[in-house]
């Protein structure tokens, strides 16, 4: 079962590392900056843990959201070029 999950992945080496450093960013600004609302503390690292998460991985599912939307759009334009030019002669 890990191996099935393990094998999809949506995200480059690029990526993945872009997304770490960004979750270690986030932490490391909760614990370095000392003058900040109490909220900020809760807040910074939930967000974190997505993009720490999803580089760790290797899978967004907002990537792959993205993506299904892009080739449904991609599909509907082809499918109406394809009917604007059949011809209307029977």
């Amino acid at each position: 079962m890990e191996d099935l999950f393990m094998s999809y992945q949506n995200l480059s080496t690029y990526q993945r590392l872009n997304r770490i450093l960004l979750g270690a960013v986030l932490i490391l600004a909760t614990m370095l900056i000392s003058v900040t609302p109490l909220g900020w503390f809760a807040v910074l690292p939930l967000l974190a843990t997505y993009p720490l998460f999803a580089g760790i991985y290797g899978y967004d599912p907002v990537v792959d959201i993205y993506r299904q939307g892009i080739r449904a759009v991609s599909h509907a334009i082809t499918h109406i070029q394809v009917s604007s030019h059949r011809s209307k002669h029977v």
